[in-house]
C-alpha cells in the first residue's frame, strides 16, 4: 500500500494490535489460552475440591492476573463440561475431572522435564565453553535473572497484544537489563 510519497504507509500499532487480536480471535487461540488457565486454576485449588465462578476469576486474577468477567468465564466453562474437563457439581461449583487431572499432572510433569534437558544442554555448553565458570552459578543466574523475566514479560506483552491493551510496538529493546551483570563483561577468546 502507498501513501501517495516515496514508501509503504505503516499501520498504527493500534491497528495492528487489531487485526492480530482480530485474527486470533478467528483462530479462536484467546479462547483456548484461557480455557488452558481455567483449567489451571482447578488444578491449583484442587484440595478445595471444586470452585464456585467467583474463585476461579479471583485465582485468575490473582495468579496470573487476567481480568474475566462472570459471562466470559461461563462460556468457557460451559465450552470445558462439554469437552469432559470439567464437572458442574449439584451446588454449582466447578472441579476438574479425573482424567482432566491426570492431564495437567501430565504436562507439569512434561514440563519439569523440558527444564531439566534445557538446564542440562545449556550447562554443557557453558561447561564447553567457559569452562573456568561455575555451571550451576550461570545456570541459576542466567534462569532467574534473565529468562524467567524475559519469558514474563513476553508473556505480558503477548497478552496485552491479544486484549488490545497497551500493546507492544516491538519486541523490548531493554532485555540485556535482564541479563546478569557478573556476566555482562565476558567475552570468548577470539
Amino acid at each position: 500500500m502507498q501513501n501517495g510519497t516515496n514508501g509503504p504507509t505503516l499501520f498504527s500499532p493500534e491497528l495492528m494490535s487489531l487485526v492480530h487480536h482480530i485474527e486470533l480471535n478467528k483462530a479462536g487461540w484467546w479462547d483456548l489460552a484461557v480455557q488452558r488457565l481455567v483449567l489451571t486454576c482447578l488444578w491449583l485449588k484442587r484440595d478445595k475440591i471444586a470452585l464456585n465462578s467467583g474463585e476461579i476469576i479471583a485465582t485468575l486474577q490473582n495468579e496470573f492476573r487476567v481480568p474475566l468477567i462472570e459471562a466470559m468465564l461461563t462460556k468457557h466453562l460451559q465450552a470445558l463440561t462439554a469437552g469432559g474437563q470439567v464437572l458442574v457439581l449439584p451446588d454449582g461449583r466447578y472441579k476438574l475431572t479425573e482424567q482432566a487431572v491426570r492431564d495437567c499432572d501430565r504436562d507439569l510433569s512434561d514440563s519439569v522435564q523440558l527444564e531439566a534437558r534445557v538446564k542440562q544442554r545449556f550447562q554443557f555448553l557453558v561447561e564447553e565453553i567457559c569452562p573456568d565458570l561455575d555451571i550451576n552459578r550461570v545456570w541459576s543466574a542466567f534462569h532467574e535473572k534473565f529468562l524467567l523475566p524475559m519469558v514474563s514479560q513476553m508473556g505480558a506483552n503477548t497478552y496485552r497484544l491479544i486484549t488490545g491493551c497497551n500493546a507492544p510496538h516491538s519486541f523490548p529493546s531493554n532485555v540485556s537489563r535482564y541479563f546478569p551483570a557478573e556476566f555482562s563483561d565476558w567475552r570468548p577468546d577470539e
